[in-house]
């Protein structure tokens, strides 16, 4: 239907133009014939020209053959009817007609060719024209839309609170908005043209043009901090973001900088910094270090001083890094105390041992504040730690004052208690011992009855009492000022061994380890085989029926604790030791081992008087006792007597 259409329309517009040719051409006829008159016959190429004129103003080839043809046929035939046709065609021949048909046929073509590229030309031109028209229009619609963009643009940039230009690479300024005017004090005209130097600080130009001299396609942006004279000449700290603007092949045609005044930040940050400087030097005087713990991310940081605490160069950041430094007999009482801060049942406030790289031990103090979310759970920690190791050490000798103290008062107490006793008891023991012996001697007729028998028992008793007496005096004896032989420990040692072969059950063996390069001691022989007996004796009533005995005599160098006078001992020493194998001692007795007449053996089997004995003869001669006695493993004693010379010879310290 759509072709049927274009077609019924192009026949219409053909048949409009025949019949338009065809009014024009009897027109044009009836002037020449009115005309003719006037002017003597008209030529036969009239017709022609007529259609040549009409294909000029009407174009196409058929069109102006057509006009051609009526023209000629109207001329004659209207105009001269006696001639009628024949007669045309006798003057004129026909094939001149037929040639002047075809030559105005060629030339109407001609012309119409000619029109037609006039009107595409006309076309062509209308279309540029109207191309142009509406170019210009599109120009003016980007010209305006610019004008609006940069009226927003100056409007967005007047309405700024930073200062903002716009300079050459020279550093020339090109643009400044109204508060860069404000701010420097200037107007427009004094700014722009003139550079930005004279506005800055001196010191601090070389360091804008180095930054600036950094920026390239790759690198459009930087950003400078730097100080400049307001309009009221004071100094103010400025933060610029300097934007190049750059050419095709790279070039920096200028910059845009949009700066703000950071005076109140740099303030601000030197406040915080004179701050900060403080809190590091007392904590640092404080020997007290900053950390935080990030409970969802399990960051872990350490300040400067954390390090130094905990003596680690580096350090993981991690809590499990954290619990490897942890003593292992505390590491359990510090995730308890974690666990129940972040519970929200207890604050957290720790002391713990912590073991250093070099395996030093060291007792720190730690305390935090929990950080929690709006629904309380919690996000971090935060807290101090501090090395409490010397108070610790000052705690402990505290405690082992005060055990000195109360140990020397109950001594002394039981020391004089024990002493009137003995001397007392001493006086009456002589007397039974006296008129026991003279009655044997003087009044028992028969040394072998019943009579003697008792007496016998009565004076065996007696020296018995002495003994015990004797030994009381000993403890008793409070470091009377007298001189101590000197004394070569080794043979003395070898000879109580010897001895003790005979009072030892068969399942008890003594080990001996004699070091005979040990220096000579200071102790009466006598209190020394005392001593040795007493604590061998000991040492096989601990043991039973089967065990082993190890005495050992060396040279030693210690730095512990006293465990009877709880002072610190240091230094070289001649160490006597007496250990077994038995089931040792048990904590809650441990340290009244040294009280007079306490003992845990069966009543008959013991007076408590051994070690008391013992305790008073070593620290008469200057030493001192270590007891050590692992659970389940025996026990060992360790009698350290200053050796007679030498330069590491042990002292003992009150405090």
């Amino acid at each position: 239907m759509g072709g049927l259409k274009q077609k019924g329309a192009l026949w219409r517009w053909r048949a409009h133009r025949y019949i338009q040719a065809t009014w024009v051409t009897l027109g044009l006829a009836a002037v020449l014939g009115l005309v003719e008159p006037f002017f003597g016959d008209i030529p036969p190429v009239s017709p022609f020209l007529l259609g040549v004129m009409f294909a000029t103003w009407q174009g196409g080839f058929r069109v102006g053959l057509f006009a051609t043809l009526l023209s000629v046929l109207a001329h004659w035939l209207f105009f001269h009817p006696s001639v009628r046709f024949p007669a045309i065609l006798d003057a004129y021949e026909g094939p001149r007609i037929l040639m002047l048909l075809v030559m105005g046929g060629a030339l109407s073509r001609a012309i119409a060719h000619l029109r037609t590229a006039e009107r595409r030309a006309l076309a062509l031109s209308l279309r540029q024209a109207r191309r142009l028209e509406r170019e210009l229009a599109e120009r003016g619609r980007v010209a305006e839309a610019l004008r609006q963009s940069e009226e927003r643009y100056r409007a967005v940039v007047e309405d700024q609170t930073e200062v903002i230009a716009r300079f050459t690479p020279d550093g020339t300024l090109t643009f400044v908005n109204e508060v860069y005017c404000r701010f420097f004090g200037k107007s427009y005209g004094e700014l722009v043209g003139h550079k930005w130097h004279p506005r800055v600080v001196a010191e601090d130009v070389a360091l804008i043009e180095a930054e600036l001299a950094t920026l390239s396609i790759v690198q459009p942006v930087v950003a400078i901090e730097n100080r400049v004279y307001s309009g009221a000449g004071r100094i103010h700290w400025m933060q610029f973001i300097n934007r190049g603007l750059f050419d095709a092949e790279g070039g920096l045609l200028g910059v845009q900088c949009v700066g703000r005044d950071i005076t109140g930040l740099k303030q601000a940050e030197a406040e915080l910094r004179e701050s900060q400087e403080r809190l590091t030097l007392a904590l640092e005087a404080a020997e007290m270090g900053v950390w935080s713990w990030d409970v969802v991310t399990d960051a872990v940081y350490w300040s400067p001083e954390c390090f130094r605490i905990y003596g680690y160069p580096e350090f993981d950041g991690t809590a499990a890094a954290f619990g490897r430094l942890l003593h292992p007999d505390d590491a359990g009482a510090v995730w308890r105390a974690v666990e129940r801060a972040l519970a929200g049942i207890d604050g957290y406030a720790v002391e713990f041992r912590a073991i250093r790289p070099d395996g030093r031990v060291v007792w720190l103090s730690k305390r935090a504040q929990i950080g929690r979310d709006p629904e309380g759970r919690p996000l971090r920690m935060v807290g101090t730690v501090q090395d409490i190791t010397r108070r610790k050490e000052v705690e402990a000798e505290r405690e082992s004052l005060q055990r000195q103290l109360q140990q020397a008062q109950h001594m002394e107490a039981i020391g004089r208690l024990t002493g009137g006793i003995a001397h007392d008891f001493n006086n009456i023991l002589a007397s039974i011992l006296g008129y026991t012996g003279l009655a044997l001697d003087r009044h028992v007729p028969d040394p072998h009855g019943k009579l003697a028998e008792y007496l016998r028992q009565i004076k065996t008793a007696g020296e018995r009492a002495r003994d015990l007496v004797a030994k009381m005096l000993a403890y008793s004896r409070d470091g009377e000022a007298r001189a101590l032989p000197p004394l070569a420990p080794g043979p003395l040692v070898a000879e109580v061994i010897g001895m003790l072969e005979s009072v030892m059950p068969p399942g008890v063996e003594v080990r001996a380890d004699l070091d005979p390069a040990v220096p000579d001691i200071l102790i009466e022989p006598v209190d020394f085989h005392q001593v040795l007996t007493n604590l061998a004796l000991n040492a096989r009533d601990a043991i039973g029926e089967a065990g082993r005995i190890d005495i050992v005599l060396r040279r030693v160098a210690v730095d512990a604790g006293c465990a009877a006078c709880h002072r610190r001992v240091r230094g070289g020493f001649v160490e006597l030791s007496v250990a077994d194998s038995g089931t040792g001692i048990e904590d809650g007795v441990l340290p009244r081992i040294f009280e007079p007449f306490f003992t845990t053996k069966p009543l008959g089997k013991g007076t408590g008087m051994g070690l008391p004995v013992v305790l008073g003869i070593v620290h008469h001669a200057g030493g001192h006792i270590l007891v050590e006695s692992p659970p389940g493993t025996g026990a060992v004693f360790r009698l350290l007597f200053p050796p007679v010379s030498g330069e590491d010879r042990g002292l003992s310290d009150t405090t």
